[in-house]
């Protein structure tokens, strides 16, 4: 089958499962409980490392170091995120409680659930019930794991989008659009919420990417219903879902660049190289089917 034009740009957007950039900060020795408590974010964070290390093709020059455990076969993320739940399962909630880490532990299984939900997506809800009552310690909790919890439905979103988008059978479009709401339920008004408490704060590029993740899905997910073309949208029905994939990808290019403006403002902070600057660019462009030349690097 021949494509048209608008076909053809629709085409080439990639679907991205946003990968945990970001290790949990690890607590201070101290009593059993709180030593099981690193216990588990030192093991999700070996998760989160293997997670970074898939997403980038990293894994022969990880292994190659050492920073990566050695195994016959490269182990799969989901052992270090199952393993996370399971420690923290051992943790005394009373006892954790009166040290004032309850919040922090909710945190962890909250992420690890969420990690999960890429091989169980039941896990997802659960990610989502752990978030509820980690904000209920909202004092307790610092404030990036705060800031990771407004962002977590958004994230949740971004990974369900995904599948939505790759899986085998043709999802709903009533899904699709549940899942790219406005709305409480969907994942724009997470993401916005905690990139406005992210203001000037290196989680804010990693919300930023998480965004953009959400938005590449969301077109790749309206795609399947226009090529190859589906009978219920044909004609008029097959151009709006064109025009709303081109809206998408036209929201995601100024994404793009309040990304790059939010690199610049944090450049010398986080010693960010300038080449950084065009590799970001073109990673999010390609993703779009957008020309990077289109997309000025802000100076």
């Amino acid at each position: 089958m021949t494509m048209n034009k608008a076909d053809r740009r629709f085409s080439s957007t990639h679907a991205v499962r946003f990968a945990l950039l970001i290790a949990v900060a690890l607590l201070a020795s101290g009593c059993q409980d709180i030593r099981t408590l690193r216990e588990a974010q030192e093991v999700f964070n070996k998760g989160a490392t293997l997670d970074n290390a898939h997403l980038h093709g990293q894994i022969a020059s990880r292994y190659s170091s050492g920073e990566l455990d050695r195994g016959p076969f490269p182990p799969s993320p989901k052992l270090y995120y199952a393993e996370t739940l399971e420690i923290l399962a051992e943790i005394d909630d009373e006892a954790i409680t009166q040290d004032g880490l309850m919040g922090s532990k909710l945190v962890l299984q909250a992420l690890a659930q969420w990690k999960m939900g890429e091989y169980e997506p039941d896990q997802y809800e659960e990610a989502l019930k752990s978030r509820t009552q980690a904000l209920e310690y909202v004092k307790e909790i610092d404030t990036r794991d705060r800031i990771m919890m407004l962002a977590l439905p958004g994230l949740v979103r971004a990974d369900e989008m995904h599948d939505l988008a790759t899986g085998e059978e043709l999802p709903k479009m009533s899904d699709i659009n549940d899942l790219a709401s406005t709305g409480s339920n969907g994942a724009v008004k997470p993401f916005s919420d905690a990139i406005l408490a992210a203001k000037k704060q290196p989680i804010e590029i990693y919300l930023r990417r998480g965004i953009l993740a959400f938005h590449a899905n969301h077109v790749q997910a309206l795609g399947r219903f226009i090529d190859p073309p589906h009978p219920d949208y044909q004609g008029d029905k097959k151009l709006e879902l064109i025009q709303s994939a081109k809206a998408v990808k036209d929201n995601a290019q100024t994404q793009i660049t309040e990304l790059l403006k939010a690199m610049r403002a944090m450049q010398e902070s986080l010693s960010l190289r300038e080449a950084l600057f065009e590799v970001e660019r073109n990673f999010w462009a390609m993703k779009f089917g957008i020309e990077p030349g289109n997309i000025p690097i802000p100076q």
